[in-house]
């Protein structure tokens, strides 16, 4: 097999083993640790794989890491690593040769965990490897860490916020416990978190207007005034937009005050087959934005119909 189509085969396997992966809890086993967006990165030689999980986020006013990596050689049984709740392996076996492996596990140790572990003949593969795939590893365990703040939101929400979405807009969706502050406008609703200069929020509108930017700024200018006169909330860039084919558009991008210096990250997310979009946005100046944002976004993506009966209670 040539070095193309041994990297396409592992291309494909990436792919299935990133979006499958065996879930065998036992409920008598400890909860795992670690920080949001920590992940632990195992035996990892030349730091290639911790580069790659430590990329900046596209969508975020100032350079962040996508994650934060703590590097260790090895693990012992007693290393208090072992109960993260993100881990990634490196195995350089140079009896390989060309071969690369990768197996992801959940819930070994302890419960919410999940491992991935990276098999490779030697450096120069695992190199070439994470360049061409490491957006797949960093998505994966990204998505791992949206389950994790989901599972966390469910136990711990808004439901006075909840009850206006749904009279509102007819759908539900969980609004996080911290966000008490609320205002209502016409077809718009804004949940807000404050503290001290720092703002995390969330707000529900309808979308008729295809052209997303142009939707937004009418929309804000209108619902999010600043303090004086002239002063009103605009996109100030578009970042990234995924298309998930029939079920989502979301877009990420950044939102400045017109005629003012306030400024942040946001994300947007329209299921397909409604009118409305949820988004969360932050104002953090001088602090870490991304697990703030984050956090927010992967409310967003608890938004269900009303009929839908899977929807979260």
């Amino acid at each position: 097999m040539s070095v193309g189509k041994q990297y396409f085969s592992c291309l494909l396997l990436l792919t299935l083993l990133l979006t499958v992966s065996s879930c065998n809890i036992n409920k008598g086993q400890p909860v795992s640790g670690g920080k949001p967006y920590e992940v632990v990165v195992v035996g990892d030689q030349d730091s290639i794989v911790t580069k790659t999980l430590s990329a900046p986020i596209p969508d975020l006013v100032r350079k962040e890491a996508s994650f934060d990596v703590i590097q260790v050689r090895k693990l012992r049984p007693n290393d208090l690593n072992r109960l993260s709740h993100a881990i990634v392996t490196v195995t350089i076996d140079p009896q390989k040769g060309k071969n690369i492996q990768l197996t992801t596990e959940r819930d070994v140790d302890v419960q919410k965990q999940v491992i991935v572990h990276i098999t490779v003949p030697n450096t120069t593969v695992l190199r070439l490897f994470m360049e061409r795939n490491g957006s797949r590893l960093r998505n994966y365990l990204n998505k791992f860490e949206i389950e994790r703040a989901q599972e966390a939101l469910a136990s711990h929400h808004n439901k006075t916020a909840e009850e206006a979405i749904q009279k509102m807009f007819g759908v539900q969706m969980l609004i996080p416990a911290e966000m008490k502050a609320s205002k209502k406008g016409k077809n718009f609703l804004w949940f807000s978190q404050e503290d001290g200069a720092n703002s995390v929020n969330i707000c529900l509108y309808r979308a008729t207007d295809i052209d997303f930017k142009r939707q937004r700024d009418s929309v804000m200018r209108i619902n999010i005034p600043g303090e004086h006169d002239g002063m009103y909330m605009q996109t100030a860039s578009l970042t990234t937009v995924h298309i998930n084919p029939g079920k989502s558009v979301t877009n990420w991008g950044t939102w400045e005050m017109k005629n003012d210096e306030m400024g942040g990250p946001f994300v947007a997310y329209h299921p397909i087959g409604t009118d409305i979009t949820a988004e969360a946005f932050v104002f953090a100046p001088n602090k870490s934005k991304r697990n703030l944002l984050l956090k927010a976004e992967a409310a967003l993506y608890t938004l269900k119909n009303k009929r839908d009966k899977k929807a979260k209670q």
